[in-house]
């Protein structure tokens, strides 16, 4: 799924009040209601009850965090559309003990959109892949330095990912571009003399473009400024 869909709203409704800018989410209908979360709703529409209230929802647009999606802590910021309107939201907590506040982003964060591939990992697989025997150093740091150059020139916003890196706020993993395989497999083929070894590469290539495999994109969104 690429992370730039086209804006839908999906079933997360919201209650929203424009005076006070804040928002409470409303629970999904289940066979089991979370009693809990009903009466905080009303608790809601009581503390607003001189106020207009409008159904807002939020929109299935890629979720900002400043930390791992995981971290209870995370401040996020999403989309959500009232009518015509669409806002930015910001939702966080002063403590784990506390609720989430959800709260209008007048000053949403800006970020900058990148590809890089897991250089880490890369090393390792291809460690693994040439053992017993091993690329010459200077090989290693050659390819590397290649994939990255390619990742790096690639256009972000025009890659499907597949799905969110666990460990990295912001980051989603997909498949490696079909143009920069293409490319390496030229550079394989054109710079490594030795038979063998042009061989191993070009095989290390075809099996780890998938968005498992070692050359998959990791695609970053790097907040700029926070609002």
């Amino acid at each position: 799924m690429s992370m730039y869909n086209s804006p839908q709203q999906t079933q997360n409704a919201m209650l929203l009040c424009r005076q006070c800018g804040v928002l409470y989410p409303i629970p999904a209908e289940q066979p089991e209601p979370d009693s809990e979360a009903i009466v905080d709703l009303e608790t809601f529409r009581t503390d607003h009850r001189e106020h207009t209230l409008e159904r807002a929802f939020r929109l299935s647009e890629p979720v900002l965090h400043d930390r791992p999606a995981w971290d209870p802590m995370a401040r996020s910021w999403f989309r959500v559309s009232v009518g015509e309107s669409a806002f930015f939201v910001c939702s966080s907590r002063t403590s784990i003990d506390e609720p989430r506040r959800h709260e209008i982003c007048h000053r949403p964060p800006s970020f900058l959109l990148r590809g890089e591939v897991d250089e880490t990992m890369l090393r390792r697989a291809l460690d693994r892949h040439f053992f017993p025997n091993r690329l010459e150093t200077e090989k290693l740091n050659s390819f590397i330095a290649e994939v990255r150059a390619r990742f790096a020139a690639v256009d972000a916003a025009d890659v499907e990912t597949s799905y969110d890196d666990p460990e990295l706020a912001n980051a989603a993993i997909g498949p490696c571009p079909n143009p920069v395989a293409q490319d390496l497999r030229k550079i394989a083929s054109h710079t490594f003399g030795n038979a063998w070894e042009r061989q191993q590469l070009l095989d290390f290539i075809d099996a780890n473009t998938d968005e498992y495999g070692a050359l998959a994109i990791r695609v970053l969104r790097e907040i700029r400024t926070a609002a």
